[in-house]
């Protein structure tokens, strides 16, 4: 088990990896209301850096963008640990982006389960397609 935090560390900060996140060719899957794309890194101390999006469209105002993604990352990081004991196994990095497409609040006891699936089909995806092309930029 790894420690409930969510340090600097493990969050996505490079210009050219959230570039990479939402360039044409990336993995994605969506699990509505959420959104996940991720790119496969070179493997270092840190199996996920995850960057969390809120949209500007759906809500005007930065305390309800920012509130959306305190509460996105309070999600993940309740529940990383799904998707970190399988990327711990075999020993790949990745940067994943988690955008919540709702309109209405996150309900979080509502959506855990749906974010907790989405999360171990992301690691499914990872293990059977972890022999793919490495991101560079890390």
């Amino acid at each position: 088990m790894t420690a409930q935090g969510l340090p600097k560390k493990e969050r996505v900060r490079k210009e050219s990896v959230i570039s990479a996140l939402f360039a044409k060719n990336n993995l994605s899957l969506s699990a509505p209301p959420f959104r996940f794309t991720w790119v496969i890194l070179e493997p270092n101390a840190v199996s996920c850096q995850v960057l969390v999006v809120s949209s500007k469209k759906k809500l005007k105002k930065a305390v309800d963008r920012n509130r959306q993604k305190r509460q996105l990352r309070e999600l993940y990081r309740i529940n990383k640990n799904n998707l970190l004991a399988p990327l711990l196994q075999i020993k790949v990095s990745i940067a994943l982006s988690v955008i919540y497409t709702g309109v209405e609040p996150i309900d979080v006891n509502k959506q855990t389960p749906q974010f907790i699936k989405a999360l171990q089909k992301i690691a499914l995806a990872v293990q059977k397609n972890h022999t793919i092309p490495v991101h560079p930029a890390h």
